[in-house]
């Protein structure tokens, strides 16, 4: 049986004891700091400002019974503000892009556990331990320009990771001896070797490169690598205009594939007025 034992400390040098000073003297800085920071919070004036004691309470943000909120509306604009510029909207090309979740979709998606789980894929498996895996897709789901979601479209996304050498997603791609599709909504992955978590390649996110975020293959066709400033995607909303550095407008997208989510009709993104300056020592409370 083979143990992991630590090993035996050996005898300070001269510089491990300059060293352990230095982390000494780091520590007592970090003490000062905290006991300046507690003498210099001890100064604040009271929360609140009467003779009673006085609670901070708690708003539920998003709302108090769900029940008795009513049904939603169809139709209506969400405008958002967004704290940094957009690069564009290729997967292949490493930005943060919230309006790229919006547009795209992913063929699947980690739940609350961190598992990945079916989206417009409906499944993904191996039947021999994680050397290859079979990809089903949902039948029916087309991009919002109508072309249909099938394995070809899959196959052409995930070569632009493999050719990427820059691509957030190409090592992700990188495992991947070959794909085959075996017929229109089923893509065979066949590794280089087995790998378990390969599926988590398919539910990440548009700014880590995502395997499963699938641009219409005839967007690429048309626009090649221009397809970052003209996206189309199979999420609930289309790029309709985008001014850099002003806005962008985006709209229902009429084809999408989950018909329960065909509630907003547009979602704006512009930017942040400029805020005011914050008054120092400032604290906002409720009082009960």
């Amino acid at each position: 049986m083979t143990a992991v034992r630590a090993a035996p400390e050996p005898a300070a040098s001269p510089g491990r004891r300059r060293r352990r000073g230095s982390r000494a003297v780091a520590l007592l800085a970090v003490g000062l700091a905290t006991s300046l920071a507690a003498a210099c919070g001890a100064n604040l004036p009271p929360v609140g400002g009467g003779a009673g004691e006085t609670t901070i309470r708690t708003v539920n943000p998003y709302g108090d019974d769900l029940s008795a909120e009513g049904e939603p509306k169809r139709g209506g604009t969400l405008v958002m503000a967004m704290d940094r510029a957009i690069v564009g909207f290729d997967p292949t090309v490493r930005n943060t892009n919230p309006a790229a979740l919006a547009v795209y979709d992913s063929l699947l998606k980690l739940n609350h556990e961190g598992k990945p789980e079916p989206y417009m894929a409906k499944s993904m498996t191996s039947p021999d331990r994680g050397l290859t895996w079979v990809l089903e897709l949902r039948e029916g789901v087309e991009f919002s320009d109508g072309t249909p979601l099938d394995a070809d479209a899959v196959i052409v996304n995930v070569q632009r990771h493999i050719d990427a050498a820059a691509s957030p997603g190409h090592r992700f791609a990188e495992p991947i001896a070959s794909m085959t599709a075996v017929d229109p909504l089923t893509v065979k992955f066949t590794l280089k070797e087995p790998f378990g978590p390969f599926p988590v390649a398919f539910a990440s996110g548009f700014a880590y490169g995502g395997l499963g975020i699938i641009v219409s293959p005839a967007a690429l066709q048309q626009y090649g690598d221009d397809v970052a400033q003209h996206p189309v995607g199979a999420g609930p909303f289309v790029l309709t205009d985008w001014a850099r550095d002003s806005h962008m407008n985006l709209r229902r997208n009429e084809n999408y594939w989950q018909d329960a989510c065909r509630t907003w009709t547009g979602w704006s993104s512009g930017r942040c007025p400029t805020p005011r300056p914050a008054t120092p020592r400032s604290r906002t409370v409720t009082s009960t």
